[in-house]
């Protein structure tokens, strides 16, 4: 019995015992919704792997009510063959068999609904914002250009000293304030700890990408320069004090490619690493491209290697900064604050955007779509009638 079949099957057994005690738990336009349409779709996204909470699914479904009534109202709709294309999509998301997902949906088993229910929905909405949402969206040479100077100046990957002093009393914001003014005047950080017994104080180095930081930590450290040390800053638990030891040029746009990467990893210390590490220098220095990488890796006897497919931006920052000068068929090494090392081959970068401008005004849109979405659906829901029972 493959996947599908399971799932159908056990979404069958488990409704067949909660049908009893079905009861009607919103209203939206007069349109029921029952907790067993809440099962179903929890049931659903559960076996799909998609974690939700009921909560979140009763918005769902409200939210699919006031689509479809939207979508009446703009007279829009969703042709089978668009539906159907969808479906397949779907399936292949999945990574479902799409021939018994059809079969499964003649048969119009117990849960198809609501999984088509909302891939129809998602059409639907996406009509409807190309109607009433995408058509009056403008970005001008100005907004591109004003964004593109903020992005600028926070556009580096920074390589700190962070040292974080825990905040159990009402003298840890003084204690990491005189932390400050000691460094700043050029104390050693051993002997400013050595003054400080009360608080264990911890000290590490660190790369950060400004651009991928809290708003707050962006605008505190995006205009420091090397050398320069932070005021303290309020973390959890903690201040937080940097002294900034470099700063790198990053193209932001690289946060939302698409890295193919083959990998060998090892840890400093594990046996063999010395041997290891006079081996990858041999590598580095022949001329492999990611055909020939696995053989050169095995000839020399180091560890298998790994295939990796990844986003820049989902890396630590003390990856993205080598990475982003890498081209295509070079191999760079890189060690992380622990003295770990990576041997790294780039085989591929598939860039969703062409060049900074382009990704600011793409970045801007997105922006304006989330917010005028936003809206309009706020909208919706205050113009509908809506009741919890």
């Amino acid at each position: 019995m493959n996947k599908l079949a399971i799932i159908f099957l056990l979404l069958s057994c488990i409704f067949t015992n909660v049908f009893a005690s079905v009861k009607i738990v919103a209203t939206v336009n007069g349109e029921l919704i029952s907790s067993l349409d809440v099962e179903k779709r929890m049931l659903s996204m559960e076996h799909l792997g998609i974690k939700t909470d009921q909560k979140q699914v009763l918005q769902s479904l409200i939210d699919e009510v006031l689509i479809e009534n939207q979508a009446k109202k703009l007279k829009v709709s969703v042709s089978n063959n668009e539906l159907n294309g969808e479906i397949l999509l779907f399936s292949k998301r999945f990574k479902l068999n799409y021939d018994e997902f059809v079969k499964q949906v003649k048969n119009n088993y117990v849960g198809y609904g609501s999984i088509i229910k909302q891939i129809k929905s998602q059409l639907l909405w996406n009509k409807i914002s190309e109607l009433k949402i995408l058509s009056f969206i403008n970005i001008s040479n100005e907004e591109v250009n004003n964004i593109a100077q903020q992005i600028d100046r926070i556009s580096v990957i920074i390589n700190v000293l962070e040292i974080l002093i825990p905040n159990k009393s009402n003298s840890s914001y003084n204690t990491a304030v005189n932390i400050v003014q000691k460094l700043r005047n050029n104390e050693t950080l051993e002997t400013i700890v050595k003054d400080y017994t009360e608080f264990p104080v911890s000290i590490q180095k660190e790369a950060l990408n400004i651009m991928q930081l809290p708003s707050k930590l962006q605008n505190m450290l995006g205009s420091l320069n090397i050398g320069d040390i932070s005021d303290p800053i309020a973390v959890d638990g903690a201040y937080l004090v940097v002294k900034v030891a470099d700063k790198i040029k990053f193209d932001p746009s690289l946060l939302d490619t698409t890295l193919s990467l083959k990998q060998i990893y090892l840890l400093n210390n594990q046996e063999k690493f010395k041997e290891y590490c006079g081996k990858l220098d041999n590598l580095k220095n022949q001329k492999v491209d990611c055909l020939m990488f696995d053989r050169a890796v095995e000839n020399l006897g180091l560890p298998k290697v790994e295939k990796i497919e990844v986003k820049m931006g989902e890396l630590a920052p003390y990856m993205q900064a080598p990475l982003q000068k890498l081209q295509v068929g070079e191999i760079i090494d890189i060690k992380d604050n622990k003295g770990n090392l990576r041997l790294i081959m780039l085989c591929n970068i598939q860039k969703k955007y062409v060049g900074q401008h382009e990704w600011i005004k793409q970045k801007i849109y997105e922006q304006k779509v989330s917010t005028q979405s936003a809206i309009y659906f706020d909208n919706m829901r205050k113009n509908a009638t809506i009741a919890f029972r």
